[in-house]
């Protein structure tokens, strides 16, 4: 495993369980992801910007 976590722990959080933000960090790692805060009132911008479909503030 990429991540170091062993099989019980992947099926421990498929189940529904609420990993630590640490595990999450070391998911997210393990899959080469970024996780990324983002304001509400920004979201769909970033998202724009990440679909390309980005225009130009006025």
């Amino acid at each position: 495993m990429k991540t170091g976590m062993t099989q019980q722990q992947y099926q421990k959080i498929e189940a529904g369980a609420d990993p630590r933000l640490s595990t999450l960090l070391r998911l997210l790692e393990g899959m080469d992801l970024e996780m990324m805060l983002v304001p509400r009132q920004r979201v769909q911008e970033v998202q724009a910007l990440l679909d390309g479909t980005q225009t130009d503030p006025e």
